[in-house]
């Protein structure tokens, strides 16, 4: 209910003052688990999604951003999931799967923090984890904006990342994480190289 009404208020906001124009949102399924992954270039892009995508997105959020009891409190009703990026975030980890196997759409940036260039090799690659582990569709998002006001925003959701899951009883290795990793932030900057 709570994330119904701050869509609201935000989309008011959003497209009283940008220009917005959404492409591929039928590839973003109806229901059931599934990862948004996208580039990160500045604070507003959460936002953006969270108003341009009709379903709830939980997206993955800095713990960081939890130093204010306010936005602390507004975080958590949003439905987000904190994690600790200095450490390997076992509560963090399970909350995203468990949310996935569940059917949630989770939202993720997976360089990490925000960067005007989008650069493949230095993603994270929990994305890569969460969608080999909970076995769901990866779609890759292409942000881009000046973010100005009354300027263009365009946010283009590509076709689903098909990635080869090893065998039950194989290992995630970090090479396995690395290319799948790779192969979606790939996808991401073809999109954002699109005209």
């Amino acid at each position: 209910m709570f994330y119904k009404f701050a869509q609201f208020l935000a989309g008011i906001y959003i497209f009283a003052f940008h220009r917005v124009k959404v492409c591929g949102k039928d590839n973003i399924p109806a229901e059931g688990g599934a990862i948004l992954c996208a580039n990160h270039a500045s604070a507003m892009d959460p936002v953006l999604l969270g108003v341009c995508i009709k379903r709830q997105v939980h997206f993955i959020a800095k713990k960081e951003l939890y130093g204010n009891k306010l936005f602390s409190a507004v975080l958590r009703w949003l439905g987000a999931i904190k994690v600790d990026r200095a450490v390997t975030d076992m509560t963090a980890y399970r909350e995203a799967l468990n949310l996935l196997k569940a059917g949630g759409l989770i939202g993720i940036f997976a360089q990490g923090h925000r960067l005007k260039d989008l650069d493949a090799r230095g993603a994270k690659s929990g994305v890569a984890l969460f969608a080999l582990k909970s076995r769901v569709k990866v779609i890759p998002v292409a942000i881009k904006s000046d973010y100005k006001r009354f300027g263009r925003v365009s946010i283009t959701c590509g076709e689903p990342v098909s990635l080869e899951c090893p065998p039950a009883q194989r290992k995630l290795d970090a090479k396995t994480l690395a290319e799948a990793t790779e192969k979606i932030m790939l996808r991401v900057n073809e999109l954002l190289e699109a005209r």
